[in-house]
């Protein structure tokens, strides 16, 4: 018999780490909302905000183009975010590029096989899993074996 789901303020009540964890997540996207009310609206969808600690706000970017863009821009956006008490200590910012996988990319990836041992494994286990839409996934990974 499944059990009711318990709603998010209950499980979060006992559970410290998750509280601090949404409240970290909370806090990285008023940031985030702050950092981009300087930007202007096409560098909005490029740049995300990677972290803020000890005076260092990282911003990823998708590509070295935008990173350039933000280069030209950065002691003007230091000085801009430095006003609002979030980034108070706010001393420099740091530029990551993390390029994000296109779908061409991803078809030409290597694709990776199970051995029949392990895909007879994971559909034995498969077998024994009540959830439908579970099953049905270890199925389809059990099905990932090398051909031939």
């Amino acid at each position: 018999m499944k059990q009711p789901l318990k709603p998010a303020n209950q499980i979060l009540r006992g559970h410290h780490s998750l509280q601090r964890l949404l409240r970290q997540a909370e806090t990285l996207s008023q940031l985030q909302s702050l950092v981009h009310r300087y930007l202007a609206p096409a560098a909005r969808e490029q740049v995300q905000l990677g972290n803020y600690e000890q005076g260092v706000l990282t911003l990823v970017l998708a590509d070295a183009a935008w990173a350039t863009r933000l280069r030209y821009q950065q002691e003007q956006l230091v000085r801009q975010l430095a006003q609002h008490p979030e980034f108070a200590g706010l001393q420099r910012i740091r530029l990551k590029i993390r390029p994000t996988a296109t779908a061409d990319e991803d078809d030409n990836a290597e694709r990776r096989y199970l051995s029949g041992a392990a895909s007879e494994h994971i559909r034995h286990y498969a077998d024994a899993i009540e959830d439908p839409q579970l099953r049905a996934a270890l199925q389809r990974l059990a099905g990932n074996v090398r051909p031939d």
